[in-house]
């Protein structure tokens, strides 16, 4: 499974508001739309860095880093290719 593939499964799985919204673009911000609560963002950095192999620096603290599945998966792809 590619990356971005394990991104949206986890996110999925995470979503509070999936059955009211049931599609999630790859550009949709899932905070902005309100599809996670607030522990999601420890959540995902910790599946991140545990399963993707990378590590997430204070540097990299930015919601835009983390927002959307396409944005996280360019994250992932930024600090991989580092």
């Amino acid at each position: 499974m590619t990356d971005e593939g394990m991104i949206r499964r986890f996110v999925e799985s995470h979503m509070v508001a999936l059955e009211d919204h049931p599609g999630l673009g790859d550009q949709d911000n899932f905070f902005e739309r309100g599809f996670v609560d607030s522990l999601f963002a420890t959540q995902l950095i910790a599946f991140l860095e545990s399963r993707l192999g990378i590590v997430v620096t204070d540097e990299d603290l930015d919601v835009a880093n983390f927002c959307s599945i396409a944005r996280v998966a360019e994250f992932v792809g930024r600090k991989k290719s580092v």
